[in-house]
């Protein structure tokens, strides 16, 4: 395969005479030929090379999410393959299922009244214990599970003891076999029968010829349960066909769950092995409910991993491709270069990563990168991720790190800002941020009668032709039963107060509503600080003490001492009270609790609130002591600031995410003005390469 390689730092804008130009072309072949003969790039690979991605793993070096029970919807007719692609079952589009490894369960309660199994789900429902109801004949069995792990289910068995009334019972896998049959139609019709004379009697699918279909009876905890269970199944069939199981063959069994308003198969396979479900066309997809019911390209692939339950999406890496782009960047309005960039960028990832959890390449969060499903596709990412075909971002032979997010807030960061090392290719630039700051809804900040100050919607507020002694705008709320939040968003922020139609208020300032360029969060107490920071003693004092080259934090004090953290990235996750973290390290904290008083000879004394505080106005001969929990302070250009007798802190920042590599916004910019995929790579990673792997 030809390479197609890209010179990204060395003649952009250059205006070369004729002369030049060929000098130009021949130093471009000679670097060509350098670059053949002694880089050392990734080796060529076939474009439908597939990509396994975890929808559930657990990593066993850090938690990624997994569930007992995996809801399918088939979008077309499918097939479910055993690990040696032997096919077990046939079904048809639209089917739904279930699949689960088959492990100790908890059967709750068993009933004759479909009614009285769903009250009971419903009501375990409300304390999140998830469960399911499995049809026995004309029985209903509420169950929990099934689990891998003891402690887990013991955990799960206290929790349902603590709901509801019942006390649930251990099942596990110690079975009876009572014979082979012909098909699984004969065997699920032998497993009604019996589950009709009072056993718990399941069909068996075969992985391999070698099993055949069967009919198994008992969930039985121990091996001694066998005997008494034996002896009653004695009754009903012939003696000489009753044998315990034999789990070394890979097998499926059967059960069928009460899904409203149908009935549907459950699949429990043998978690010594794998099985999987393939859509019977090429371009077929499979909806995942567990999964925020997305529906995705490829197959599913079910299987235990790190003694737990583990769904891998496998697909074509250029299929994959498209989901992610329009996931991590955007579907609809995105211009195509900066599609482009995140293309090569997502590409990048699966090819330098290799199989990051075992058997998978990657996961489906943004803890590696977004991957949603075909609902994030449009024809825009098919088409980035196709115009790129095979191109990936190289330094010196080897796929970059391909590090990218959000905003910038302005200014790319260092290695060393946020993870405290620095990478080659990596450097602080300039960033075209700023788009999501203007398309931002506006806000005011006010303050009411009562001395509080807040944020408010600006189309809440009818602005009126007066000004306050202040020289602030008056405005009229007008609209009833208005939030009066302590910042400028709904998600962020908390309602402070609730104003009423024609309340007159003080308009001190207009911002923008949070978003990815520019946000806030808090304030925060000195109590919810320190709580935050685990310290022992009130928090007086929280500054930033040391910047990083493009202003992000890289070092915190409170009361004097820093603030110990393993890299300055992990500032954004200790500064988190249940709203979520900060969105980037580019912030200044701001007290609400102290003041700074401009003396003598540009003296400057900072003071705090809680000290005795008295004003001298112009028409005053003795200075009047400041009452109450909040004041306004207002600076020589206008500006106002809240002072607080108590300690409060407020951040307010700059950008979304770690801020090393590219700008998503910035690349989306840098694409409206002009620049293409090439260019956007090249102004956030330095010295680089982009060519086919």
């Amino acid at each position: 395969m030809s390479k197609k390689v890209y010179l990204v730092d060395s003649i952009e804008g250059m205006e070369l005479g004729f002369m030049k130009q060929k000098k130009a072309v021949a130093w471009i072949l000679l670097w060509t030929l350098f670059i053949h003969l002694f880089s050392l790039p990734v080796q060529a690979r076939d474009q439908d090379e597939l990509v396994r991605v975890a929808l559930f793993i657990d990593t066993g070096k850090g938690y990624r999410g997994t569930v007992p029970v995996i809801t399918v919807e088939s979008q077309q007719a499918f097939k479910l393959m055993g690990d040696k692609d032997t096919p077990i079952y046939q079904g048809k589009a639209l089917e739904s299922f279930r699949v689960s490894p088959d492990a100790a369960y908890l059967l709750i309660r068993e009933t004759a009244q479909l009614i009285d199994a769903q009250r009971i789900t419903q009501q375990l429902s409300q304390s999140k214990i998830t469960c399911e109801i499995i049809i026995r004949g004309d029985r209903f069995q509420v169950v929990s599970g099934p689990y891998l792990n003891l402690e887990t289910m013991e955990t799960a068995k206290r929790q349902i003891e603590q709901s509801i009334a019942f006390i649930p019972v251990v099942k596990g896998t110690y079975r009876l076999d009572i014979g082979k049959f012909a098909n699984l139609t004969e065997a699920l019709a032998k497993a009604t029968e019996l589950a009709g004379k009072g056993l718990e009697a399941q069909a068996v699918i075969p992985m391999d010829s070698s099993l055949g279909y069967r009919v198994w009876i008992g969930n039985e905890e121990t091996k001694q349960s066998l005997i008494p269970l034996k002896e009653k199944l004695k009754t009903l069939v012939a003696a000489d066909t009753i044998q315990e199981t034999s789990l070394t063959s890979p097998y499926v069994l059967v059960r069928e769950s009460a899904y409203s308003p149908e009935t549907i198969y459950h699949f429990y396979f043998s978690p010594n092995t794998t099985m999987q479900a393939q859509p019977s066309q090429a371009e077929g997809t499979l909806k995942i409910m567990e999964r925020e019911g997305r529906v995705y390209r490829g197959n599913m692939e079910f299987s235990v991993y790190n003694q737990a339950f583990s769904l891998i999406n496998e697909l074509p890496l250029e299929h994959y491709l498209y989901s992610v782009v329009g996931s991590e960047m955007g579907y609809q309005g995105w211009p195509m270069e900066a599609l482009k960039a995140q293309a090569i960028l997502a590409r990048t990832r699966v090819i330098g990563g290799g199989k990051k959890y075992g058997i998978a390449h990657l996961s489906d969060t943004v803890y590696d990168q977004a991957y949603y499903g075909v609902s994030k596709e449009s024809p825009d990412t098919r088409k980035a991720v196709s115009e790129t075909a095979n191109l990936i971002v190289q330094y010196h032979g080897k796929p970059i790190e391909t590090l990218y997010y959000s905003n910038a807030g302005g200014q790319t960061a260092e290695g060393a800002e946020v993870w405290g090392n620095n990478l080659p290719y990596i450097a602080t630039v300039e960033s075209m941020d700023e788009l999501p700051e203007q398309a931002a809804s506006k806000w005011y900040w006010i303050g009411i009668e009562d001395g509080q100050y807040g944020f408010v919607r600006s189309d809440y507020i009818s602005p009126l032709q007066e000004k306050n002694p202040a020289g602030f705008d008056y405005g009229k709320v007008n609209t009833q039963g208005l939030n009066f939040r302590s910042g400028p968003s709904t998600a962020y922020h908390t309602v402070l107060n609730r104003l009423d139609q024609g309340e007159k208020v003080a308009i001190l300032a207009e911002v923008a509503e949070d978003n990815a360029y520019s946000w806030s969060r808090g304030p925060y107490t000195a109590e919810q600080i320190r709580q935050m920071l685990e310290l022992g003693t009130t928090v007086t004092t929280l500054e930033v003490s040391q910047r990083g080259p493009s202003g992000r934090v890289v070092e915190m004090k409170a009361n004097g001492t820093t603030i110990s953290v393993k890299n300055p990235d992990a500032y954004r996750s200790l500064f988190n009270l249940s709203l979520g973290s900060l969105r980037s390290t580019l912030f200044d904290v701001v007290e609400t609790g102290g003041y700074t008083i401009l003396g003598a000879n540009g003296a400057k004394i900072k003071r705090q609130v809680q000290e005795p505080l008295s004003v001298l106005t112009g028409a005053q001969k003795q200075p009047e002591a400041m009452e109450g929990a909040t004041h306004l302070a207002i600076g020589k250009d206008h500006q106002a600031n809240v002072l607080t007798k108590d300690y409060q802190y407020r951040f307010v920042g700059r950008g979304f995410g770690h801020g090393m590599g590219l700008s998503q916004y910035g690349a989306k910019m840098m694409a409206v003005e002009g620049y293409d995929y090439t260019q956007i790579l090249s102004h956030y990673y330095q010295g680089i390469l982009i060519e086919p792997y």
